[in-house]
């Protein structure tokens, strides 16, 4: 069983490595298996933010709207425990769902 973790750093990876079409897979199953086994994790606004980044390169606006407010959300949820990683995390979501919005 791969690791949250484990699983946002070979998506991340293969954005890097200029696949955006396998990352978005990669983060897929990442939030598939957050789904089904009921898993919260600190990082999960961050593979939101950075499945976004993919989904502007492929030019899915919707998609892309659509984790930049989850991403929001989940940073939201946890500034209480973390506020100045919160707010530069509100501040990215924001940008990616300007980005998105202009399409």
């Amino acid at each position: 069983q791969e690791t949250v973790a484990a699983l946002n750093s070979a998506a991340a990876a293969l954005l890097r490595a200029g696949d955006p079409l396998a990352a978005c897979a990669a983060w897929a199953r990442l939030f598939k298996k957050c789904a089904a086994e009921r898993l919260t994790h600190p990082d999960l606004a961050t593979a939101h933010l950075n499945r976004c980044g993919a989904l502007l390169r492929l030019e899915l606006w919707p998609e892309a709207l659509w984790d930049s407010l989850k991403a929001e959300r989940l940073a939201r949820e946890r500034a209480a425990a973390d506020p100045l990683r919160a707010a530069a995390h509100v501040a990215r979501a924001c940008g990616r769902r300007g980005q998105a919005l202009l399409g």
